[in-house]
């Protein structure tokens, strides 16, 4: 059976506007307290790599004076990583018990780690090795292809990688495509998801591919507006950075550098008025963007197994 597009793309925009506010009330606190465990720790990362930015002009290279101020970036990095691996998975398990289930929060809040974000947590870790060990494979491939291509003539070799990264390219569309319905398939299937995404989409990739564009298009929209709200000044700074790169001014790329550290610093500042802004909108982003997609996602996984056909 074929995915229709067209039906699931308009019955998902339905579902997100008919229950927009369920999906915010689920999402919301989990959102909340992931920017929070953010706000508190990014000024220590902040400020640690500043530090280090500073040692260096000032020609102080001692490894030791470097590494405990690293230790202490990687120690609050780590709290972040671990605060992602709480909350993110509350927001995407409870969306889709929502989708799936018709589970609704009994309070205004949803707040659980169980049985479905734990298998959404496992899901996702498993799905980041597997990706790494194939992307791995596949470079090494490549790269052997290429060293024998250029024992034969450089046009050779030329050509061959130019083809072997288009397909490479085209594999991990797929592949990502493939295993688009991971999280609803852990969820519905009260399993590790990998396999029955896999299953599911065999025959489908052509119409799930269209889906996601479809809605690639509106995220790209939402991600537009956030990237101009909370970081149109970096796009000046990047440009003069490209610049004083490509006209080989190491003074001027440094000084560039460092402009933007300062700016990426001020934003996770709460005495600087732009740290508001940025948390704020960066905490609506996050929620709206993860309740949505996950919600698109689950309505695609329905038709995809046909609980609803088009």
């Amino acid at each position: 059976m074929k995915f229709p597009v067209f039906t699931a793309f308009g019955a998902s925009i339905s579902y997100v506007a008919a229950h927009f506010l369920t999906l915010i009330r689920i999402a919301w606190l989990p959102g909340l307290l992931m920017m929070g465990t953010m706000a508190y720790l990014m000024p220590s990362i902040m400020e640690a790599q500043l530090n280090v930015v500073a040692m260096e002009e000032a020609g102080q290279t001692d490894p030791s004076a470097v590494f405990a101020m690293l230790g202490e970036s990687f120690k609050a990095m780590g709290l972040i990583y671990l605060a992602m691996a709480v909350f993110y998975p509350m927001m995407i398990a409870g969306v889709l018990r929502h989708v799936l289930r018709g589970d609704v929060p009994g309070l205004p809040f949803y707040l659980w780690f169980g049985g479905d974000e734990l298998r959404v947590l496992i899901t996702y870790i498993l799905f980041i090795v597997m990706a790494g060990l194939a992307a791995i494979a596949a470079f090494l491939g490549v790269f052997v292809i290429g060293l024998f291509a250029s024992m034969v003539s450089s046009e050779a070799a030329g050509l061959a990688m130019a083809v072997l990264m288009i397909a490479l390219v085209i594999a991990v569309i797929w592949f990502l495509l493939r295993m688009s319905m991971i999280f609803p398939a852990t969820v519905d299937r009260r399993s590790i998801g990998i396999a029955d995404s896999w299953n599911a989409t065999a025959g489908r990739v052509w119409g799930i591919l269209f889906y996601w564009i479809f809605w690639g298009i509106i995220f790209m929209v939402l991600g537009g507006i956030y990237t101009m709200v909370v970081a149109g000044e970096m796009f000046s700074l990047l440009a003069e950075a490209f610049a004083a790169g490509a006209s080989g001014n190491e003074a001027a790329a440094q000084e560039v550098e460092q402009r933007i550290l300062d700016v990426q610093a001020s934003m996770y500042d709460p005495e600087n008025p732009r740290f508001w802004t940025y948390m704020g909108v960066t905490y609506l982003y996050t929620v709206i963007s993860v309740a949505v997609s996950m919600a698109a996602s689950g309505v695609a996984w329905r038709y995809v197994t046909g609980t609803e056909r088009g």
